[in-house]
């Protein structure tokens, strides 16, 4: 959750927070949630009973933000709807591991946790610090900045296809490398995301099929999000790849979904029995007031 605290006229203070069940939904899964009225009073439904956090990272905001039409609109309705109920995630894996390298029990010296990503947060609130710090706002700000979601959107790609230009050479010139590079490693709960980056790479070294941009772009709304959030959505077969070659990460197949609708229905369920012993337990008359 982001809030502010206004101390003077131009003296802010921004508060992030998440609360769990965190939730991390890919770009698709977004816009899917979006196009649907009942689906997307369920998920809003949820966030608020539940008193959950939408994970949402700088890839997301730069990727919806090229949505267009009546498909950005829905989407924006989303956004608006979920207000200040978000925490902003840092995809980028190899950033977040060097933090997890330096942490203590998941958290940075500033007492943030690993994945919290201050620059994305920095960039954003000067521009409405005077205003309530929601989600939409901040996609409007992006959608408003034509040209910096193009170098930013450019930038990422570059990155993806120096992956992609490695996965090559090392194939062709040193077949090895990737038993080398990513030995299959042990998950250490200090460091999770060390483990299932280095797994979801091992995949893209090891597969046969061809690795393009959007994969290296799915890879990275994976890495970071399977080590830390409650619940993910991804695409399908990133789902599938993550449970094959990340069977280690606790409670995985509870935690990834590939279908926005079976993922509703799990966690309304859950909701639905916390709430039936919290009742049995004041009707026990083992506590008092509102629960």
């Amino acid at each position: 959750m982001i809030s502010s605290l206004i101390h003077n006229p131009g003296d802010h203070t921004v508060i992030a927070k998440f609360q769990h069940p965190s939730i991390y939904l890919d770009t698709w899964a977004i816009r899917e949630i979006s196009q649907d009225d009942s689906k997307r009073k369920r998920f809003i439904d949820v966030l608020y009973k539940q008193n959950g956090t939408l994970l949402f990272s700088l890839a997301l905001n730069v990727e919806l933000a090229r949505t267009a039409g009546n498909s950005y609109d829905d989407v924006m309705k989303t956004l608006k709807e979920v207000g200040t109920k978000w925490f902003p995630i840092d995809v980028n894996a190899v950033r977040v591991i060097e933090k997890e390298e330096k942490a203590v029990d998941g958290k940075t010296e500033d007492g943030q946790p690993v994945f919290f990503d201050e620059a994305f947060m920095r960039s954003y609130y000067p521009y409405v610090s005077d205003e309530e710090p929601t989600l939409g706002k901040l996609e409007e700000l992006l959608k408003d900045q034509k040209n910096i979601y193009d170098s930013i959107h450019s930038s990422v790609g570059v990155l993806a296809q120096k992956i992609i230009n490695a996965r090559k050479y090392f194939k062709n010139q040193h077949p090895l490398f990737n038993q080398e590079a990513f030995l299959e490693k042990t998950f250490n709960p200090q460091q999770p995301t060390k483990y299932t980056y280095n797994g979801l790479m091992r995949y893209c070294f090891e597969s046969s099929k061809n690795i393009g941009v959007n994969d290296i772009h799915d890879l990275y709304h994976a890495a970071v999000p399977i080590a830390y959030a409650d619940f993910v959505i991804l695409e399908k077969s990133w789902h599938d790849i993550a449970k094959s070659r990340l069977k280690q990460v606790p409670q995985i197949d509870e935690r990834i979904f590939f279908s926005v609708d079976v993922f509703l229905a799990h966690i309304e369920k859950d909701f639905e029995i916390i709430k039936e012993c919290q009742n049995s337990f004041l009707k026990a008359g083992h506590g008092g007031g509102n629960s």
